[in-house]
């Protein structure tokens, strides 16, 4: 086992790596499923089959809708741990919000190169020569991206990224895309670009606000009242929020120059509205902070082991129960039944013994709070939709993730089991190589070995072992990233 994964458990917080690693692991195995063949619930609720024609009028959510809002729950609940961390360690908030900026520099950049190497971006139908050019722009990110466990000079570290930087460009220069155009800052991953705009934002908040949490919160209701304000009708608003332009400089710029007025590919007002999971996820990670600080050694007092099983029984329940009422659009008894289940876990948890079960306590006041919110919410626009997404999709899945939280915090710290999910936390640790690694390692592969059109026939004619092998190719990208992880290779922003 890994001496890094069985250390002082307050070494890291793995219950939000694992969270991190489910949600990324199961966002690739929904584009790797096979499509229109499987029952409804194994999409996205806007999406069904056969078809998978978007309406947007259709409400509900399945597990597909929950790994984008997981992801960003646990981007957030990690804002109050790394610059919390620095804060403690002397560094001014003026610094850190230098450091804020620089990171959403490279992440906004990360998102537009993503998108720019992805072989489908340059053709529908790529030849081996785009799977090979798209296979050395991967092992290209690490040069820039990359950061490793080997000591070096910091001139040696700054120069390998510098020539990453100058042989990327070189190659992007010389790619024609399938629309007929070159390399553009406006072709960017929209998932890298929103996460980019949420490190930006959600970083500054609490930064500014850590020591004011009720200040936070109230940050939801301005963002709540720009959000109603700019949909109404000839709102300034509504004006102001579509424009990205600088048209005092346009007239002086050509089209090829247009990157320096129109700023649409840096900001984008309408991903603010993650920032209704964002904020929520500060306040537990400020209390994981907290948990990591005072955890310093095996405490023996806990509660009854019948206590922990029941925890984890209705935790898992609400879970399953909310999304499967929602989809199929039992709302007030899945409202019930979920409140119900809240308060048992909350009656479980009470009278906590020690710092894991003080952690579990606090979640556990926190998390019913979103999930009534957002049931009391969900009439409102239409029913729950992640697509357009509602308010109370961030609320729910806000709260889902939270008990989520709960449930993998029980097993690695009170049953110790974070050797049998190392997979997993490593996937978490490193969720930027996971995510690259589909379209640019495993389908070049599958497509230089002449194995990706038979298995695209395979999925279509036999959807149920179609998606048993969706699952084997998504174990095995994530035991590829699990190699770089144990060997302390990341792809960092």
């Amino acid at each position: 086992m890994d001496k890094d994964l069985v250390t002082s458990p307050a070494k890291r917080a793995y219950s939000l790596d694992m969270l991190r690693g489910i949600a990324i692991l199961l966002m690739i195995l929904s584009g790797l499923e096979p499509f229109g063949s499987l029952p409804s619930w194994m999409y996205h609720a806007q999406t069904p089959p056969p078809s998978h024609q978007f309406d947007p009028n259709l409400p509900g959510i399945t597990w597909v809708d929950l790994v984008f809002p997981f992801f960003i729950f646990s981007m957030g609940a990690a804002i109050p741990l790394s610059l919390g961390r620095r804060l403690k360690s002397g560094q001014s908030v003026f610094s850190l919000s230098i450091a804020t900026l620089r990171r959403f520099a490279w992440l906004l950049g990360f998102a537009i190169f993503a998108k720019n190497i992805n072989p489908f971006s340059i053709s529908g139908e790529p030849t081996a020569g785009i799977w090979l050019v798209c296979m050395l722009m991967f092992g290209l990110m690490f040069a820039i991206w990359g950061r490793w466990p080997w000591n070096m000079p910091a001139g040696a570290r700054t120069g390998i990224k510098t020539a990453g930087i100058i042989a990327a460009c070189s190659i992007l220069y010389f790619i024609t895309y399938k629309d007929g155009k070159g390399f553009s800052v406006y072709r960017s991953n929209i998932i890298l670009h929103v996460l980019a705009n949420l490190v930006l934002f959600g970083g500054l908040i609490w930064l500014f606000t850590r020591n004011h949490p009720m200040l936070r919160l109230g940050v939801m209701a301005l963002v709540l009242a720009i959000g109603l304000s700019a949909s109404a009708e000839n709102s300034w608003l509504k004006t102001a929020g579509s424009h990205y332009e600088l048209t005092f400089i346009k007239p002086y710029l050509t089209e090829k120059l247009r990157f320096l007025y129109d700023l649409s590919w840096i900001i984008q007002w309408r991903f603010l509205k993650y920032l209704f999971i964002i904020i929520p996820a500060t306040i537990i990670g400020e209390n994981i902070s907290d948990w990591l600080s005072s955890k310093t050694e095996k405490e023996d007092t806990a509660w009854a082991p019948f206590r922990y099983i029941m925890l984890l029984v209705l935790s898992l329940c609400i879970v399953f129960v909310t999304v499967a009422g929602l989809k199929a659009r039992y709302v007030f008894v899945t409202f019930a039944a979920a409140s119900v289940l809240s308060l048992l876990v909350y009656l479980t948890v009470r009278k906590p013994l020690n710092s894991d079960e003080r952690l579990i306590e606090v979640m556990s006041r926190w998390a019913p709070f979103w999930l009534v919110l957002g049931f009391l919410l969900e009439p409102y626009q239409g029913g729950i939709k992640k697509d357009p997404s509602t308010l109370s999709y961030y609320f729910i899945c806000t709260a889902l993730a939270i008990y989520c939280i709960i449930i993998f915090t029980v097993l690695l710290q009170r049953y110790n089991l974070t050797k049998y999910f190392k997979v997993l936390i490593y996937n978490g640790q490193n969720p930027m190589i996971a995510y690259i690694s589909t379209p640019n390692v495993l389908h070049p592969l599958l497509g230089l070995f002449g194995l990706r059109a038979a298995l695209l026939d395979f999925y279509s004619s036999h959807p149920l072992p179609g998606f048993v092998l969706a699952v084997v190719l998504t174990a095995a990208v994530a035991v590829f990233v699990s190699v770089f992880s144990k060997k302390k290779i990341y792809l960092r922003t």
